[in-house]
C-alpha cells in the first residue's frame, strides 16, 4: 500500500529516532528504493506507521478511560454525601443540644398540708419545702426535695423525695409536673377525738411515700422566677395505716447556672 509524503516522512523520522536510541544498532543506510538490512523502503515505512498507529490508539482508549474515571469517582462521592452528610448533619445538629448542661435551679416555699383529707379531725400542719432542679433544654428533668412541716397541727410530717419532672415553657411561664418517691415520717392520732374522752395520743412511724404535684412558675428574670402555686397529692405508708396529705406551697425559684 502507498503512503503519502507526508505519513513517508513522519514513520522515517520515528524509525531514525528509534535507530539512534536503540543501543548498538547502526542505523542502516537508505538508498532511494532499497536498504542493505534486504527490505523494501515501503515496508519498512509502513511497518513504523502500523507502530505509530498503536501508540496513537493506545493513547486514545487511556483518554478515553480517563473520563469514565472521573465519572466513577463523582458518582462515588454523590453516593457517599447522599448517605453519609444527613448523618453528619443530623449528628452536628443534635450534639450541640446534647452537649448543652442543664439548668440547675434551687427553690423553698412555705407549704401547708392536711396530713390526711380523709380524717376529720386533724388539724393542717405547715412548714417549708426546699429542693434542687435539674431541667434539660426540652422537656425532661429532675426533681429532690425535702419537707418539714412542725407548725399549725399536732399531726406532723417530714419527707425526703426525688424522681423525674416534666416542665414546659411558654414566655414568662413554666407550668410543670413531678412524680416523687421516697420516705416519710408523720404523727396521727391513735384514735378519734371525743368530747368528755381522754385525750388520744399520737403515733409516729417511718415509711414510703410518694407524691404527685404540679405547679406554675413566673419568671422575673433568667434568674429568679416566683412560684405561683403548687398542688401534690401523697400516699404515706406507715404501720397499719395510709396516711393521704394534701398539700399547697408558693415560694421562690433560684437559678444557678
Amino acid at each position: 500500500m502507498k503512503r503519502s509524503s507526508v505519513e513517508y516522512s513522519i514513520a522515517q523520522n520515528s524509525l531514525q529516532h528509534e535507530r539512534r536510541n536503540a543501543p548498538g544498532t547502526a542505523m542502516p543506510v537508505v538508498a532511494q528504493d532499497r536498504v542493505y538490512d534486504g527490505r523494501d523502503r515501503d515496508e519498512i515505512l509502513s511497518d513504523v506507521f502500523q507502530q505509530e498507529q498503536m501508540k496513537v490508539a493506545s493513547l486514545s482508549r487511556i483518554i478515553v478511560s480517563v473520563p469514565r474515571r472521573i465519572s466513577w469517582c463523582l458518582w462515588t462521592g454523590i453516593a457517599l454525601l447522599c448517605f453519609w452528610g444527613p448523618s453528619r448533619a443530623s449528628s452536628q445538629t443534635i450534639a450541640p443540644a446534647l452537649r448543652t448542661a442543664p439548668n440547675l435551679s434551687a427553690f423553698a416555699t412555705f407549704t401547708d398540708v392536711k396530713p390526711d383529707f380523709r380524717y376529720y379531725g386533724d388539724l393542717a400542719v405547715y412548714g417549708i419545702s426546699a429542693g434542687g432542679i435539674i431541667q434539660t433544654r426540652h422537656f425532661y428533668g429532675a426533681e429532690a426535695r425535702g419537707t418539714l412541716l412542725r407548725m399549725g397541727g399536732m399531726e406532723h410530717q417530714e419527707s425526703l423525695l426525688g424522681g423525674p419532672r416534666a416542665a414546659l415553657h411558654f414566655s414568662h411561664l413554666t407550668p410543670y409536673g413531678a412524680f416523687l418517691g421516697g420516705v416519710g415520717n408523720a404523727w396521727w392520732w391513735n384514735n378519734p377525738r371525743h368530747t368528755g374522752q381522754p385525750e388520744p395520743k399520737l403515733d409516729e412511724a417511718i415509711g414510703p411515700e410518694w407524691s404527685l404535684l404540679g405547679g406554675v412558675d413566673l419568671h422575673f428574670n433568667r434568674r429568679l422566677s416566683f412560684r405561683l402555686g403548687e398542688f401534690s397529692y401523697s400516699k404515706i405508708y406507715v404501720t397499719n395505716r395510709t396516711l393521704t396529705p394534701l398539700g399547697a406551697s408558693a415560694g421562690f425559684v433560684f437559678r444557678i447556672n
